[in-house]
Order: structure tokens, then C-alpha cells, then sequence
């Protein structure tokens, strides 16, 4: 496991600072359901430094991650390409979420400008290709407020095929440099990314 910090954060009371990206990414592994206690810890920590205020899940599911960000958060919203997953959380959460929306896949058009404190997104955009990947980043940029944070978990995987699916654990394509670069264009600063082997999963 290795935590590496890529910039330091300027002042968090200075006007102009940049909305901020915490980027948790993982390699493949065959079996993505199982989470280890390790990957359980580094989750909560995540979630408690910084998914609190008015927050974004993307890509939910059924909520397993969702029960967590409730409790913690301001507000909830979450979105989802699956109708059926929104379905099910409606069911399971109810009036506990601020806002559900069924979304394309690409971008967060339904969301309202400037109106996050925090996104955050787990084992999802492991899958995600690495152009709609950049289409989200420039959506984030639009609905986050200036000093916002992200958690997003994304794969660390090179030379695969380009059908996820047919890759180990379904795990996209995806070099951190080149994901950071295009987090820097739009206006993000990288405050951290943990690396966890497969084994610990």
C-alpha cells in the first residue's frame, strides 16, 4: 500500500482555491465484491475527511456504499445509468436521498451548477473508458463548488483490451498520468491516490 501526496493544498479559507479530487485507484482483481478490511479502513477514512455537505454518488447500485455516505452527509443525491438500481434504492432509502436520477452514462446533465460539496463514486469508473472518463471530468468541474472534494476509485491497469469486460475484474484502461493530466486541465488538484495490490482484496 502506498499513499503518495502529488500537491499541497493551498489555504482551505482562500477564495479562489480549486475544487479538489481525492482519487482512490486500485488494480484488477477477479473478484470485486469481496472488500478487505484494509480496503474497508481506507473507504471510511475517505468518506469521513471528506464526503460530508451536500454530496453526489455516482453509480450506486443498490446502495451498498450508499448506507455509509448517508449518515455523513448533508444531503445525498445519487445517479445511475440502471433504472433498476434506482428503483432499489428508492425502495431501500426513500426520503433519506435528496434527488434520484437515471443518467446516460457520460455525463451529469441532470445536476444542478455549483451545487456539490462532494462527489463520490466506487467501483465503477474502474470500468469506465478513459474518453467518457474525461466527459465526467468536465461535467464535475460545472456542478462541484470551489473547494469541493471527489473520491472516485479507478482502475490502474495498462494494456488491456479495450473491452473492459473481457479484462481481468472488467478493469478499463487507465494510466494515472494521463487521468491526472486531465484532471489538472479542468481545473482539479490531485491531494492523494492509494495504490492497493490485489492480494488485498
Amino acid at each position: 500500500n502506498a499513499s503518495v501526496e502529488k500537491i499541497v493544498l493551498s489555504d482551505p479559507n482562500e477564495k479562489t482555491r480549486k475544487p479538489l479530487i481525492d482519487s482512490v485507484k486500485y488494480p484488477t482483481t477477479d473478484d470485486i465484491f469481496v472488500l478487505a478490511e484494509q480496503i474497508k479502513d481506507l473507504l471510511k477514512n475517505k468518506i469521513e475527511t471528506y464526503c460530508t455537505g451536500d454530496g453526489l454518488e455516482i453509480a450506486p447500485g443498490w446502495g451498498r456504499i450508499t448506507e455509509y455516505l448517508i449518515p455523513v452527509s448533508k444531503s445525498l443525491s445519487i445517479i445511475d445509468l440502471n433504472e433498476h438500481c434506482i428503483s432499489k434504492c428508492v425502495n431501500r432509502f426513500g426520503k433519506n436521498i435528496k434527488a434520484y436520477y437515471v443518467h446516460d452514462g457520460k455525463s451529469l446533465s441532470a445536476v444542478p451548477d455549483n451545487s456539490l460539496d462532494y462527489i463520490f463514486s466506487f467501483d465503477s469508473f474502474v470500468h469506465i473508458h478513459f474518453n467518457v472518463f474525461s466527459e465526467y471530468i468536465v461535467d464535475f468541474n460545472r456542478v462541484m463548488k470551489s473547494g469541493s472534494y471527489g473520491v472516485i476509485h479507478h482502475a490502474y491497469f495498462f494494456g488491456g483490451s479495450d473491452n473492459s469486460f473481457t479484462n481481468l475484474g472488467g478493469r478499463a484502461n487507465c494510466d494515472p498520468e494521463k487521468l491526472n493530466k486531465v484532471f489538472d486541465e479542468n481545473g482539479f488538484d490531485i491531494i492523494s491516490q492509494d495504490v492497493c495490490s490485489v492480494s488485498e482484496w
